[in-house]
């Protein structure tokens, strides 16, 4: 599932293609699983 409420597509799209690029690397005997981390992006203080 992928829900944005930010008003700034652009944005959204680069973080969606640096997240996808991210490598933790193959690990050998290890099932795969699907894990969905939010990411919030909050004003600054």
């Amino acid at each position: 599932m992928q829900s944005s409420d930010m008003n700034a597509p652009a944005l959204a799209e680069q973080v969606v293609e640096r997240v996808i690029g991210f490598d933790f690397g193959a690990k050998e005997d290890i099932v795969a699983v699907t894990i969905i981390y939010p990411i919030d992006f909050l004003p600054a203080a």
